[in-house]
């Protein structure tokens, strides 16, 4: 009954359909999760709690405003950036461009286009300048009116991640279902300033007592400098450009900080610079403003209930963290980028604002949590193929018992 409620038919590619600088490209390939569902389910493997019915009132739950769409084949999330106005779309097959058209939009900020094969909306901002919707109205029209690429071979991924950042630089990531795995496969290009040349390094050591998770960034992206380049200008902090990191974060917390909601992790962070930088000098000049309290004397800054440390390592090297004795390695100037740990505590979000707790609440934050507390084993690595590209290759592993297709269905319906 899957099978045949999904269909296996090849529309071709409507991510061929999207320009090329398209911020962020989330391409879903619903037809292949239900290909190793019922692969699954030809093995023998139980599915339970689990009917068509549930399936179909899934895919329902947006009707009012995808009706006419084909949610059985490839959906395409995306972002687009126009001015610094970041607007949020969807892509998708035509499965009755008749219903589709009869449904009147009657939010302005939303755009809505579609021909007999294809569809889009745009999700604009609710204070976008007529400019800014001429100009998406401009884009939904050119998607429409473009030929769709056919497929090659066929595709076997189950979702495919682009992002692309400023520079040139960009990331790439295919996920592939196999039985108990979800394995990640991509590549990534970063243009990270050199390094100052020293044989050794500081590195963490995390502390074993409690659940982290840990990454060490090899190189650290253009786009990444300059996001926090431009944050810490807000305090009149200059920072040279970070050439690499070591990250292990322990904790999430979220909490109302200058009237806007934070997330404080709880981590020690060493960051690298590709020139000397002397934090003392610069913090002792510094007016911080009235939500930050900074003890010269302990090398800390308060931020409601928490403190961060900070220390000066070497010439180059700074820590931040939460730790006031945080425990180092010094070791050999060798790099190379990897994530290990349990990421369930990216999603903790702990505080005690009721905003917080209804963050926490919300269902995408919960489904995340339950997943990532599930996992057995996770690690990504970035193996260098030149100065500024990696590919990438890892593995999200449930128990040997489970199966990653049904318990990702499982979750969902729930």
């Amino acid at each position: 009954m899957i099978y045949r409620f999904f269909g296996f038919s090849n529309k071709g590619d409507l991510t061929s359909l999207l320009p090329n600088n398209t911020a962020l490209v989330v391409d879903i390939h619903i037809n292949q999760f239900a290909k190793d569902i019922f692969k699954q389910m030809k093995q023998g493997r139980d599915i339970s709690d689990l009917s068509l019915v549930e399936i179909r009132e899934l895919l329902k739950e947006n009707e009012e405003d995808l009706i006419g769409f084909d949610n059985r084949r490839q959906l395409v999330f995306f972002q687009n950036d126009f001015e610094g106005i970041k607007t949020n779309g969807l892509l998708f097959h035509i499965k009755n461009l008749r219903k589709f058209k009869q449904y009147k939009e009657k939010n302005k900020y939303i755009i809505r286009k579609a021909n007999k094969d294809y569809g889009v909306i745009l999700y604009l901002e609710n204070k976008s300048a007529k400019e800014e919707i001429a100009y998406y109205e401009q884009l939904a029209e050119k998607i429409i009116n473009s030929s769709i690429h056919k497929k090659g071979d066929e595709d076997k991924d189950f979702i495919k991640v682009k992002f692309n950042g400023k520079n040139q630089e960009f990331i790439t990531l295919a996920f592939q279902l196999n039985d108990n795995q979800l394995k990640v496969k991509g590549k990534a290009k970063f243009h990270s300033p050199n390094p100052i040349k020293k044989d050794s390094i500081f590195k963490i050591i995390p502390d074993s007592k409690s659940s982290f998770f840990h990454l060490t960034l090899a190189q650290t992206p253009f786009t990444f400098n300059d996001l926090l380049a431009n944050f810490l200008r807000q305090i009149n902090l200059e920072i040279p450009t970070i050439s690499s990191q070591d990250i292990v974060i322990y904790n999430t917390k979220i909490e109302a900080v200058n009237k806007s909601l934070t997330v404080l992790p709880e981590l020690d962070w060493i960051i690298r610079f590709s020139e000397s930088f002397n934090l003392k000098k610069h913090f002792d000049t510094l007016v911080f403003p009235s939500y930050l309290t900074y003890n010269a004397e302990e090398m800390s800054v308060q931020v409601q209930k928490e403190k961060y440390y900070f220390q000066q390592l070497s010439e180059d090297e700074i820590y931040i963290g939460s730790s006031a004795h945080p425990q180092f390695n010094l070791e050999s100037n060798i790099l190379q980028t990897n994530i290990i740990g349990q990421p369930s505590v990216l999603f903790h979000l702990e505080g005690e604002t009721f905003i917080g707790y209804l963050i926490r609440s919300a269902k995408p934050i919960k489904v995340a949590t339950h997943f990532l507390e599930n996992l057995a084993d996770f690690e990504v690595q970035f193996q260098p193929i030149s100065d500024n590209e990696s590919t990438i290759e890892g593995t999200f592993s449930l128990p040997e018992d489970e199966t990653m297709s049904i318990f990702l269905l499982n979750l969902f319906l729930k």
